[in-house]
């Protein structure tokens, strides 16, 4: 050292003046570098900071590289400790030299404001009589020319201190020790160590993503779920009350004793005996009920309607004979003032609160003035037909807002057909519904497409599951504990079929049968309606496969039969009068429909929005999509090629191959974005018309044109 100083013509007092002045510069990194053999001037500190320093040196003198997963996982978090790794070996070979420096001990004083602390006096004197001299020696940086890539295995903040230890890099075994299973997977493919960390890093990164997102779906569904928990059913007090009746109970006995009086004297002018065995008045008409006397004939009776009608001045009398169940015939004649029949009415009985099914539909009130109530499940398919005004419209609002009532989202999904645009686009934005209401007559038939496609896919769960019905497949649900896979019940209400039919009549007739004949089983039900009862619309297929039907007022006996396969429909009087023919049932009821006005379904619906907001199946409405561009492509093919006529792209054809040297489908359809089948013409007419040889399997086609007889070919044809 003294040497060294006397070459380096170095004064002694300046030394250690630059010495102190390198010590206030990096007091913070010297007081983590403690020696034992310094010897310091200093009053002796209080014992709290002697013991901080002390631990401070071992922090340092004890520090070890960790080379292992064992050894590593012995430090603490804060420990300083390495386990690196480079790519070039040139700069392995430096850091691993061993770097000699002289220790020795000197003893010098510092001021009072000066850090107390021992440092390894001899690196400061190196490092100062180097800077002095001109002689430093630079700091090593890794730079991408001398090191490539450096690349920390287990270590998160990338600190090492070796102090004076020679630094050995890992061996490439000690590495692979320490890679996760991702980044030993691509080792064992022949991957470079390089590319298979970052590959390891990117699987991880995939995986975590891939993690995310399940943890967002799963949150999405509880929070689903938490929707369908909280979901409350509407009150009846957003439908409006019903109104106190007008007449007293003594008016209207009054009023049925006269009539009563009338009907027997109308029948005793034409000679017919008979007996009023009871007056049952409901909401639009009143039924006598007569028992004819000894030998008149059942007949008789009939065929005395309009002479009763003009007797009473009624505008219309409707005559069942006999009344089911009972030994006696009824007369039907139109109240004087008809009354309307609140939905609430119907919706507040005991009757639909008790109803279990979640498809209940309240239809209105019978000849007696009792509440109705009819399951869409059991119809299972219901036909309503009836005359503009008649009151089919109103009927399906009342359905409707019948399962709003009864039907959680996730219990009963819906799917509306509205070719009309105007009636049941108030819907959309409900949740019971599957996608919006559907007003193009085309997508419609892509809509029952997908019902055909569910109705299926229904029938194989059922299958798989061993079970017969959508309610057997939801019970099992339960019973395995997994109600989140139940499947709720599905209702197609189609609210104008003659439209349907006109727009794509065999699409729309093909996807309602096969509904209407197996999609029972699988939950899922057609509610059809018309205004037009023509058996065009309603064919004998449709008809046969559907068994319930409700008739409003029609305007012949030939459209009551139609609906019916009977008369009586012609005789209804319209604002809601119906007559209902369920599955099974040898006689239709006589029904006053419920009203319901557009103040009250906006409450409804306002109520049910408010609580769940409408989640649309994407993959219905991508089932509808395909299935009108597929049906566009095939009617653009159908017109582009009609018999006898050349295609529009024929010309242009002909001078494709002839350039091209050969002719195929594919070709054309690449070069003119057709379809196949409209390709497959063109080329067929190509070949017709000698401009290309016939098909020889895998050999190229023959181009048989000439360069004069094209150029022909276009001078006749500019365009």
């Amino acid at each position: 050292m003294i040497l060294l100083l006397i070459l380096t013509e170095v004064s002694l007092e300046k030394l250690f003046k630059s010495i102190s002045a390198y010590i206030k510069r990096n007091k913070d990194d010297m007081a983590a570098a403690l020696d034992e053999e310094v010897e310091l001037d200093i009053e002796e500190k209080p014992r709290e900071e002697k013991e901080r320093g002390r631990k401070k040196k071992e922090k340092v003198t004890t520090q070890q590289v960790p080379r292992s997963p064992g050894e590593a996982a012995g430090h603490t978090p804060n420990s300083d400790y390495f386990d690196v790794y480079f790519k070039n070996d040139a700069l392995a070979e430096i850091a691993g030299k061993t770097k000699e420096t002289a220790r020795k001990t000197f003893k010098f004083d510092v001021g009072e404001d000066e850090p107390a602390d021992a440092v390894d006096i001899a690196e400061v004197a190196s490092e100062v009589i180097r800077e002095q001299a001109g002689t430093a020696k630079p700091k090593f940086k890794i730079t991408e020319e001398n090191s490539g890539v450096l690349t920390q295995l287990p270590d998160e903040n990338g600190n090492f201190k070796t102090d004076d230890d020679e630094f050995e890099p890992p061996s490439l075994v000690q590495m692979q020790e320490k890679v996760d299973p991702m980044t030993q997977a691509a080792l064992d493919e022949g991957i470079s160590f390089d590319r298979a960390v970052e590959a390891g890093k990117r699987i991880k990164h995939e995986e975590a993503q891939q993690a995310a997102n399940s943890i967002n779906i799963m949150a999405k569904e509880n929070i689903e779920a938490t929707k369908i928990i909280n979901y409350k059913l509407p009150s009846v007090s957003l439908l409006a009350k019903p109104k106190a009746k007008a007449k007293s109970r003594a008016e209207i006995k009054r009023e049925l004793e006269n009539k009563a009086n009338k009907l027997l004297e109308t029948l005793a002018s034409f000679k017919v005996e008979a007996d009023i065995l009871n007056i049952t008045q409901g909401p639009t008409v009143t039924r006598f009920e007569l028992q004819p006397g000894f030998g008149v004939k059942v007949s008789k009776i009939t065929n005395l309607a309009d002479d009763i009608a003009l007797s009473l001045a009624a505008s219309g009398v409707r005559i069942e004979a006999p009344i089911p169940g009972k030994a006696a015939i009824g007369i039907e004649i139109p109240n004087e003032e008809a009354s309307s029949v609140p939905i609430r009415e119907v919706i507040d009985s005991d009757e639909f609160r008790e109803f279990k099914s979640k498809t209940a539909f309240a239809l209105g009130k019978d000849i007696s003035g009792k509440g109705v109530i009819a399951d869409v499940a059991k119809f299972p398919h219901v036909l309503i037909a009836g005359a503009t005004g008649s009151g089919k419209s109103v009927c399906i609002n009342s359905l409707i807002t019948s399962i709003l009532y009864k039907a959680k989202p996730n219990e009963v999904k819906m799917i509306m057909v509205d070719p009309k645009m105007v009636e049941l686009g108030v819907y959309n934005g409900i949740p019971h519904l599957l996608i919006p209401v559907v007003t193009d007559p085309k997508h419609a038939a892509g809509a029952l497409n997908w019902a055909v496609a569910e109705m299926q896919n229904r029938y194989q769960l059922m299958k798989d599951n061993k079970v017969r019905n959508l309610q057997g497949y939801n019970m099992l649900m339960e019973e395995q504990g997994t109600p989140e896979n139940k499947l709720p019940e599905i209702v197609i209400i189609i609210d104008e079929l003659a439209d349907l039919m006109l727009a794509a009549k065999n699409e729309v007739e093909d996807a309602i049968n096969r509904l209407a004949a197996l999609a029972r089983a699988a939950g899922m039900y057609l509610v059809i309606a018309t205004q037009r009862p023509s058996v065009d619309v309603i064919t004998g297929v449709i008809k046969a496969n559907v068994p319930s039907r409700i008739a409003f007022a029609v305007s012949s006996q030939v459209d009551s039969r139609t609906i019916l396969d009977a008369m009586g429909a012609e005789k209804l009087l319209g604002k809601g009068d119906m007559l209902y023919a369920p599955r099974g049932e040898s006689k239709s009821i006589r029904i006053q429909g419920n009203f319901i006005s557009d103040n009250e379904i906006e409450n409804v619906i306002n109520f049910v929005k408010k609580q769940y907001e409408a989640e649309y199946d994407e993959s219905i409405l991508e089932h509808i999509e395909n299935a009108q561009e597929a049906q566009n492509a095939a009617a653009e093919d159908d017109s582009h090629t009609r018999s006898g006529d050349k295609d529009e792209l024929f010309v242009k054809a002909a001078e494709l191959v002839f350039e091209s040297g050969q002719a195929s489908v594919a070709m054309l359809q690449r070069r003119y974005k057709i379809g196949y089948q409209r390709a497959a013409r063109i080329i067929d007419q190509l070949e017709e018309n000698r401009i290309i040889g016939p098909y020889e399997g895998t050999k190229p086609r023959q181009v048989l044109i000439t360069r004069n007889e094209l150029n022909e070919m276009l001078m006749n044809n500019p365009d």
